[in-house]
């Protein structure tokens, strides 16, 4: 027993730190996890005084935020409440600016099955997107500021950024029906954020870049185009894979 203890006991300035990152990741994870718990509450507790449909919603509101960022998404709903719950937690706890990045990519897969099964409507998937327009858009959750200091900076861009389009990493075009739809959610939801940005390669499809083309018509800012081709050969020159 003795050996077995000596062998996992940190004894060396390098173990030890590990040990001590390890502990706090738990302690933040944990926290995270309470985060969401503490959003179910607050929806459980509106749902018992509200009525039909919008009471059905806390209901699934809670159920959600009572699973993840806990437990993996099941659903779309679940994997963009995931995004929320995990672009906050990271904001708060950095104060480097960041974006969701690539959403229409990694939420594509949760999109897919729920729209084949039936679970999800492409009019649901379009107002839960213009949830999350909303929902960033009143967010300043960069940092833990004074109230001055937040006045101060109340107009400052929030650079919640995501990501449409672009290539795989095979090199195939990467547009899918998500990344149109949340092209269709800026068109219908002003907000300021997330802007967004358009990754184009040859393979981008042209009715992809002219909606894209139609948004920024608007006046909206957004979104910003990219050229894919150059960008990626600058990235490979400095050695990335």
């Amino acid at each position: 027993m003795e050996r077995e203890l000596a062998a996992t006991t940190p004894n060396d300035d390098e173990s030890v730190a590990k040990a001590e990152l390890l502990k706090a990741m738990k302690i933040v994870l944990g926290a995270g996890i309470e985060y969401g718990k503490r959003w179910a509450a607050l929806a459980r507790e509106k749902a018992a005084k509200a009525k039909g449909r919008r009471k059905a919603e806390l209901e699934r509101l809670a159920a959600i935020c009572e699973w993840v960022p806990e437990n993996p998404a099941r659903s779309f709903r679940d994997a963009v409440q995931t995004l929320v719950f995990v672009h906050i937690l990271m904001s708060l706890e950095s104060t480097a600016q960041m974006s969701p990045g690539r959403a229409d990519q990694y939420l594509y897969p949760y999109y897919k099955h729920d729209i084949e099964t039936g679970a999800i409507t492409r009019e649901e998937v379009i107002e839960v997107l213009e949830c999350l327009r909303v929902k960033l858009s009143t967010q300043r959750f960069r940092l833990f500021r004074s109230g001055p200091s937040q006045e101060i900076g109340s107009g400052d861009a929030q650079f919640h950024n995501i990501t449409l389009g672009g290539v795989t990493p095979k090199g195939d075009d990467a547009t899918n029906e998500l990344s149109s739809l949340f092209l269709e959610a800026a068109f219908r939801v002003r907000s300021p954020h997330p802007t967004l940005t358009i990754r184009w390669s040859e393979k981008t499809p042209i009715e992809f870049i002219i909606k894209g083309l139609e948004l920024a018509r608007t006046g909206a800012g957004f979104p910003a185009f990219y050229n894919d081709g150059p960008s990626i050969q600058y990235l490979s020159d400095l050695g990335a894979r």
